[in-house]
């Protein structure tokens, strides 16, 4: 059993990455080279992220066409994602061996990145309760419409269509809207309603990407906070946008479609009072 488990849970595009790319050289943390194990997803019975051919893939191109120099100064890397890819069950105690011996450190939290975890159903909540002493989990949010829009651009990108990012195909956005996987990422109010149902308040600390940009220094503060783990300094880096999809305007069509659509999550979190200062939408 792992004693401290760091799980941050999303949302999609709302600086998950950004958060990685802070904590991961922080000595009261351990992030694996995969940044992204989505393991409580698998066992919740949902989707399937973690099939061989996906880790075996993975493996591969770590390894592939690697130099003798490479291999050497990076065996425990490469032993990592030989463990990770091996065919064989994907299990907890698969899941605990990713962090090593960090698992047993009560002084260390195992982190582990999933915005697939914003949707866990109460069999993956369940499974993470077996796997950890203590739980922490963070949740990011981001101006609903900013993050549709990036989390569209990004998958557009991903699937290898990035040239029809600037077609203005409505229909096509349409339906992007309507898809439940797609969709299920900007209702924020249920993603909050899960978590509130499956953790204890002390569990869960809602933060902003705006403040990841604005008051980086600030907002970081905060969570080592929550964490209770002494803060660190920010590099003069840590304003910056990590893992930006292309810059590029949402036709002013679609934000009239999209806000539509988001009124009802809009005025959930406005009733909880989570609507960040700098979200301008009449409600």
């Amino acid at each position: 059993m792992i004693e401290n488990l760091f799980l941050s849970v999303g949302a999609m595009k709302a600086g998950t990455t950004w958060l990685y790319e802070q904590l991961k050289n922080h000595p009261r943390f351990h992030s694996t080279p995969e940044k992204e194990i989505h393991y409580f997803e698998q066992v919740s019975g949902s989707t399937n992220p973690l099939s061989f051919p996906k880790r075996k893939e993975k493996m591969v191109q770590l390894i592939a066409e690697k130099n003798q120099a490479f291999v050497a100064n990076h065996t425990d890397r490469i032993q990592w994602y030989l463990d990770y890819g091996r065919d064989e069950i994907v299990n907890d105690a698969w899941y605990e061996k990713l962090f090593g011996s960090h698992a047993a450190n009560p002084l260390v939290y195992c982190a582990d990145y999933s915005n697939l975890y914003a949707l866990l159903n109460h069999v993956g909540w369940k499974r993470v309760r077996q796997n950890c002493k203590n739980l922490k989990v963070v949740y990011t949010l981001r101006d609903p419409l900013s993050r549709i829009w990036s989390h569209y651009k990004f998958h557009l990108q991903f699937i290898g269509k990035e040239k029809s990012i600037g077609d203005s195909n409505t229909d096509q956005f349409i339906e992007m809207l309507d898809k439940d996987w797609f969709w299920q990422h900007a209702c924020y109010d249920e993603c909050l309603t899960r978590f509130n149902k499956h953790l204890r308040k002390e569990e869960l600390q809602v933060l902003y990407f705006e403040d990841f940009r604005q008051k980086p220094q600030e907002t970081m503060n905060l969570l080592c906070d929550f964490l209770q783990i002494e803060s660190f300094q920010l590099g003069p880096s840590s304003s910056e946008p990590v893992n930006a999809s292309i810059n590029m305007k949402m036709p002013e069509e679609w934000k009239a479609i999209a806000i539509t659509k988001l009124i009802p999550t809009l005025k959930e979190l406005k009733a909880k009072g989570m609507i960040h200062e700098s979200w301008n939408y009449e409600i």
